[in-house]
Parts: C-alpha cells; sequence; structure tokens
C-alpha cells in the first residue's frame, strides 16, 4: 500500500494487526505525520517519533559529481565524451591575425578554451568571456574536460597549423579514443605564407621542422633540391646555416622568414655562409634551402 492515509485507515489498520506501538519518521504535513499522531491517539498505541536532523550535512550535486568523477574507472570515461565536442583549431602564422572564418566561428562558440599562454592571448578577443585554460598536455586537457561535464563545446589552439608537426595529432586520438567528437580547423601554415611572399608556388618543397626536434639540413638538401624548415629554440637561423656551411653547402640559397604575418616581418634572402654570421633576433621563423652548384668540400671549424 502506498500512503498516505487518512487517520480513519491509519486507525484500521493499527486495530487490524494488534499494534502497540507506531514507529514513523517527522514527515511533516505532505507527509501525513499528522494523521498517524491522531489514529495513534485514538487507538491507545504509544508513537516512537524519528525526528529530522536538527543540522542538515552533505555536499552538493556538483560536488558530489567531482567526487565521482575522481573515482571513475578509464571505461566509464569513454562513454561520457557522447555528444560532446572540441575543436582544434591551428593559429597558423602572426597571431590571431589570420584565423579562418570556421575558426572565428567556433570560438565564438566554445564553452572552453585550452592552449599555451602565448596562444591563449592572441585568441582571447574572438572567445568572450569563457573559461580559458592555459593547458596544451592532450592528457591534462582531457582530464579537465572528465571533470567538467557540462563543457559541450570545447576549442584547443595549437600553434601554427594542425597537420605539420603540430600536438594536436596526439590530441585528436586521444579525445576520439574516450568519445568525443573532434573537428579540426586547420591554419595557414608558415609554407604557404612565405610561398605567398616570395610570389611563387611550394608544391616541389620538401617539408620539415627542426622546431623543438632536431634534422641534419645538409642531409637533406643532399636529397631535395628545395627545403623548406620551421625553426624554433635551439636551432636558429645561424645554427642551421652553420651545418649547411659544415656540410659543403655554403653557397646554398637560403630565405628567412622572420616572425611571418606580425608587425615588422622580415623575408630576406642570402647564402648559407652569409647566414652563418647571422646575428639577430631569430624567433617565429622559417626557412627555405636552395641547392645552387654543386657541394664544395667539407669546411670546419667555421665562426662567426
Amino acid at each position: 500500500m502506498q500512503g498516505p492515509f487518512s487517520a480513519e485507515m491509519n486507525a484500521a489498520m493499527l486495530r487490524q494487526t494488534g499494534a502497540r506501538w507506531l514507529v514513523t519518521k517527522e514527515s511533516g504535513g505532505r507527509g501525513g505525520f499528522a494523521d498517524k499522531i491522531r489514529a495513534a491517539g485514538d487507538c491507545g498505541v504509544g508513537v516512537v517519533v524519528i525526528r529530522r536532523p536538527l543540522k542538515e550535512e552533505g555536499i552538493s550535486v556538483e560536488e558530489a559529481m567531482r567526487r565521482m568523477e575522481a573515482l571513475a574507472p578509464e571505461d566509464r570515461r569513454k562513454t561520457e565524451g557522447s555528444g560532446r565536442s572540441v575543436c582544434l583549431i591551428g593559429i597558423g602564422m602572426g597571431g590571431g591575425a589570420h584565423l579562418t572564418r570556421e575558426a572565428l566561428e567556433a570560438l565564438a562558440g566554445c564553452d572552453a578554451l585550452f592552449g599555451a599562454p602565448r596562444m591563449l592571448e592572441a585568441v582571447k578577443e574572438f572567445a568572450g568571456h569563457v573559461p580559458m585554460e592555459p593547458l596544451y598536455q592532450a592528457g591534462k586537457i582531457l582530464d579537465w574536460l572528465t571533470r567538467h561535464p557540462a563543457c559541450k563545446n570545447a576549442v584547443a589552439v595549437c600553434s601554427g597549423d594542425t597537420g605539420f608537426y603540430s600536438g594536436g595529432e596526439p590530441l585528436a586520438a586521444l579525445l576520439k579514443q574516450n568519445g568525443f567528437e573532434v573537428r579540426i580547423c586547420p591554419g595557414i601554415s608558415s609554407a604557404a605564407a612565405l610561398a605567398a611572399r616570395l610570389g611563387c608556388g611550394w608544391e616541389d618543397w620538401h617539408l620539415d621542422s627542426m622546431h623543438g626536434r632536431d634534422s641534419d639540413p645538409a642531409k637533406l638538401l643532399e636529397r631535395y633540391e628545395k627545403v623548406f624548415l620551421l625553426l624554433g629554440g635551439e636551432h636558429g637561423i645561424r645554427d642551421v646555416c652553420r651545418r649547411l656551411v659544415s656540410g659543403g653547402w655554403q653557397s646554398a640559397r637560403v630565405t628567412v622568414g622572420i616572425r611571418l604575418g606580425y608587425p615588422g616581418e622580415q623575408v630576406n634572402a642570402g647564402t648559407a655562409g652569409q647566414y652563418a654570421r647571422y646575428a639577430g633576433d631569430d624567433g617565429l621563423s622559417c626557412m627555405l634551402i636552395e641547392r645552387t652548384g654543386t657541394k664544395s668540400g667539407e669546411i670546419k671549424g667555421q665562426e662567426g
């Protein structure tokens, strides 16, 4: 039977069962508490009342969800990505000045934004007032999304182009494994931008990167007539050109693009021998190396 019941019904049940005690919680008017007490009095039975706590204790729904998420097994995390999406945006060159319309629409409609601090600074004006998390490691982004199930549409900003030695590839793979829908908005690559500045095509260029990784520019030039390199960190213009000179390519033509798309960008050309003595600022730079003539004998001990 499903209560609450009237005083008469309660009294009938007490008499039918021959009960001497009525045990009830303090359920209030909606729970029929007054009718139970009246019935007990009419039947002359004792009453045991479980009263309400004097002070409510517990945690909020949000806190309960957070604690449960922390205890969730890995396979449960995978199922909770359903219906949620992450858009990976390649910022390209030039900060936020050369974002595509597709990227701008994704930024305008997102619930949260991830990326390195420099990336977030470049796009924050397009994203509105959303949480901006300075995260770019795939695992940390997934952990944040797992702990914030209300976030349905997130954006992760990647440096350069999403398809060229980008951190976007492992992030996309991890998100897909955990049930997230992933969309990729590529940026304008430095290779395409440099070719545009030079007024030429780049279909015959071999593309490689020395930004955060090592490569051998001299050996690359032995195999390919035109080599494009993305530079960064310890591998700047002078370092690459000194390695070219040591490998016998001091006469190779070198075209450098420095801070493409930013105010004060530079596009200059010379030989590897000339740029082996380069002492300027080469942050955010790239380089096109072209064979000119044949390789000379190896030159060692080249100094600036």
